[in-house]
C-alpha cells in the first residue's frame, strides 16, 4: 500500500457529476482522474470536499482501511479555528480500464467498506469479483498521462510534499503484457506508456519493451520522440523502430508525419522520398511538420507544392463555424467538412522562411495559433478568455501540437539523467504533446486553481532575492506565477531550468498558461 500526502480539497459540488460526463465519453480510453469525495462534520454542520489522485494501489480489501487513514491524516486543515473537522467517510472513485466499470469504495469512520460498480452510463451493475489488481493498475497507468504529471508538478511543493513512497509501483513485465493484449490503442494510454518507458526503463529492457509495444501500440515510438530533442542519442537508436512501426501501420498519417521529421533532421533523403506520396494529399495541421516538408519541397525547387504544404499549418479543423453567423467570409474553402480560413501570405512566408530560434519559434507559434484558432484580433484579447474558449463556434479537438524547430537542436539525452522525475521529459526543448493543450480547457485544472489564494508575502520575498537556488525552488517561482500572473516570478523560475538546460514539457505548459493569464505577453 503506498503512502498519500499533499492533498488538494476542491469544495464543488460538480466533480463527481462532471466525472460521471466524462465517463460517458472516456471509457474506451483510460477514464478520468480517481475521485476521492471526504464526508465531514464540522459542529452540527456536514460538508464534503474533492480531491483528484492518480497511482493508488490496493491489492486487498484491508489496504482500503489503510487508505481512509492516510486520507485523513493527511488533508491540509483538520480545524477551523477552534472547531475540530471529523471525518465520517471517504469515497474513492476508480474507473477499471480493463473491465469497464466504475468502482466507488465507500470507507466510513468506523472501517465498514462498501463497493459499488456503475457501467459508464452511470447505471449501478454487479460485479461477483471485483478486481483489485485491474483497479491498481488501472490508476498507476493514470499517473503517467502527462496532464496527471502537470497536476503533481504544480503541487508537490513544500507543504504538499511527495516522497517516492507514494508513487505506483512499477509494472511487471506480465502487467505491461497484459496492457499490450487487453487495452485499446488510445492517446492517453500511449503517452501513459511513453512516459512510464521514459522515465523507468533503462538500457536493452528500455528498447526491448518498445520492441514488444510495436504490434499493439504501433505510434508508441512516435509518442516518445515528442519529448526529445531529434538529435539525441535516444532518438537515432529509435529511428528504426519508428521505420518498423509505419511497416506495421502504413497508412497512420501520424507516424508518416513523424517519420519525415526525423528522415528531414537525418537528411534521409531515401525515405523522405519514399513517404512523401503517403502525405501529399494529407491535412497539415502541425507547423513543425509543414516547416520540415515546407523545407524539403523547396530544397527541390517545387515552391507551388511548398506554399500549399504551408497553407496547411494554420487551417483550424478544430473550430466549428457557428450556424448563425450573420456573413461568410470571403475566400473561404472548405475541405474534407470542415471550414477552413484562409492563411494570410505573410504567414505563409514566415513558415517556409523561418530559421527563428527556439524562443521566437515558440512566440510565433502561439501567437499564431490564438489568431487563427480563437479569431482574437490584438493579443490582449486574450485576456478575456482565462480559458482560452473560443469567440464563437466550440472547441470539437486539438490538433496543434506546438513543437519547436528540433532539426537545430544540440542537446543530447542521457537516460541515466532521470532523477526525481514527477515531470515528464527529458529533453531541453520547449516541445509538448497534444494533451499538454487539452488541459487549460479541462474542468479538472480549473477546479484545483479556484482554491488557491494568492500568496502575495511568498511572492515580494521572492522578487527581493531575485534568483532561487535550488529546483524545489524554481517550481514554487513558476507556480506562483502562474497564480498571481506576475511576469518576474515566472521569469525567476524559468531562468533556473535554462541555466540548467533541462526545459521540459510541463514548464513549457505553464509559460503558455501565464502568456494567457497575462493578456498573450510572456514574462
Amino acid at each position: 500500500m503506498k503512502s498519500i500526502s499533499g492533498i488538494i480539497e476542491i469544495p464543488d459540488d460538480g466533480c463527481l457529476e462532471r466525472r460521471i460526463s466524462d465517463l460517458n465519453h472516456m471509457y474506451w480510453r483510460l477514464g478520468p482522474a480517481d475521485l476521492v469525495i471526504s464526508k465531514k462534520s464540522i459542529s452540527n454542520s456536514k460538508i464534503k470536499t474533492y480531491s483528484y489522485f492518480s497511482g493508488l494501489s490496493f491489492n486487498k480489501i484491508s489496504d482500503l482501511n489503510i487508505l481512509y487513514d492516510q486520507i485523513s491524516a493527511n488533508f491540509s486543515r483538520n480545524h477551523i479555528g477552534k472547531m475540530k473537522i471529523e471525518f465520517e467517510e471517504i469515497v474513492v472513485c476508480c474507473w477499471n480500464v480493463f473491465s469497464k466499470y466504475d468502482c466507488r469504495f465507500h470507507i466510513t469512520k468506523d472501517k465498514k467498506i462498501t463497493i459499488n460498480t456503475y457501467d459508464c452510463n452511470n447505471n449501478q451493475i454487479f460485479v461477483k469479483n471485483i478486481s483489485f489488481k485491474e483497479a491498481t493498475l488501472s490508476s498507476a497507468l493514470r499517473f503517467w498521462i502527462p496532464y496527471e504529471q502537470l497536476f503533481r508538478s504544480l503541487y508537490n511543493l513544500q507543504s504538499y510534499k511527495v516522497d517516492e513512497k507514494s508513487m505506483p509501483a512499477y509494472f511487471s513485465y506480465n502487467d505491461l503484457a497484459r496492457i499490450a493484449s487487453e487495452l485499446q490503442p488510445s492517446e492517453d494510454l500511449e503517452y501513459a506508456l511513453a512516459i512510464y518507458c521514459l522515465t523507468n526503463l533503462k538500457g536493452n529492457e528500455f528498447y526491448s519493451i518498445i520492441d514488444s509495444f510495436l504490434k499493439p501500440f504501433p505510434r508508441i515510438v512516435a509518442r516518445i520522440l515528442h519529448f526529445i530533442p531529434y538529435s539525441s542519442n535516444l532518438a537515432n537508436n529509435l529511428y528504426h523502430y519508428l521505420i518498423n512501426s509505419q511497416q506495421l501501420s502504413p497508412d497512420d498519417i501520424y507516424i508518416a508525419k513523424c517519420i519525415l521529421e526525423m528522415s528531414s533532421s537525418r537528411n534521409d533523403k531515401a525515405t523522405i522520398q519514399k513517404i512523401t506520396p503517403l502525405l501529399q494529399n494529407s491535412v497539415w495541421s502541425s507547423p513543425s511538420s509543414c516547416m520540415c516538408f515546407a523545407k524539403y519541397l523547396i530544397n527541390n525547387k517545387k515552391f507551388e507544392d511548398a506554399k500549399t504544404i504551408a497553407n496547411g499549418a494554420f487551417f483550424s479543423l478544430e473550430y466549428k463555424e457557428p450556424e448563425r453567423r450573420s456573413c461568410v467570409q470571403k475566400n473561404v474553402c472548405y475541405q474534407n467538412g470542415f471550414f477552413l480560413k484562409p492563411s494570410p501570405s505573410k504567414i505563409e512566408i514566415e513558415i517556409i522562411e523561418s530559421q527563428a530560434d527556439e524562443e521566437s519559434d515558440f512566440i510565433y507559434k502561439i501567437v499564431s495559433e490564438l489568431k487563427e484558432n480563437y479569431e482574437i484580433s490584438k493579443l490582449k484579447d486574450v485576456y478575456n478568455y482565462p480559458l482560452m474558449k473560443p469567440k464563437n463556434g466550440e472547441v470539437i479537438y486539438l490538433y496543434f501540437k506546438g513543437n519547436t524547430n528540433r532539426n537545430n537542436s544540440e542537446s543530447s539525452f542521457d537516460i541515466d539523467d532521470l532523477e526525481d522525475l514527477y515531470d515528464p521529459g527529458v529533453s531541453a526543448q520547449l516541445t509538448v504533446p497534444q494533451s499538454f493543450y487539452n488541459l487549460p480547457f479541462s474542468p479538472f485544472f480549473d477546479d484545483v486553481l479556484k482554491t488557491i489564494e494568492t500568496e502575495s508575502l511568498a511572492l515580494e520575498r521572492l522578487i527581493r532575492n531575485g534568483s532561487v537556488k535550488t529546483k524545489d525552488g524554481a517550481r514554487y517561482a513558476l507556480v506562483l506565477g502562474l497564480k498571481t500572473g506576475n511576469k518576474k516570478a515566472f521569469k525567476i523560475g524559468m531562468n533556473y531550468f535554462r541555466n540548467k538546460n533541462r526545459i521540459r514539457p510541463i514548464h513549457f505548459l505553464l509559460e503558455m498558461a501565464i502568456y494567457a493569464k497575462n493578456g498573450g505577453e510572456l514574462p
